[in-house]
């Protein structure tokens, strides 16, 4: 199979986050995955997976969306994403969607 190379601003990004809960964890896991898409194909263009407080998590989505300025945020409205989603759609950042 022939590698095309495939320029990141000849595709519409989307970027899904989502809150991941531990019974008993003093932390949980947030995981945020930035797809593009040309056409019918899809690209995994960055996985981000880490445990952060709440802070941090909004800080990191504020800089994965400013990084890859994708079409669509899409978070869970669950726990932590309710308030995150009202904040970020508050504070104007473009593409926030539950």
């Amino acid at each position: 199979m022939e590698k095309k190379e495939i320029s990141t601003e000849q595709l519409r990004k989307f970027a899904l986050q989502h809150m991941l809960y531990l019974d008993g964890a003093a932390c949980i896991y947030s995981a945020c995955i930035t797809l593009g898409r040309k056409g019918k194909r899809l690209f995994v263009l960055d996985v981000f997976r880490k445990r952060l407080d709440y802070p941090d998590l909004k800080r990191a989505v504020r800089e994965l969306a400013m990084r890859f300025r994708p079409t669509n945020i899409l978070i869970e409205d669950k726990a932590s994403g309710t308030q995150l989603i009202q904040e970020l759609v508050r504070e104007g950042v473009y593409g926030v969607t539950r």
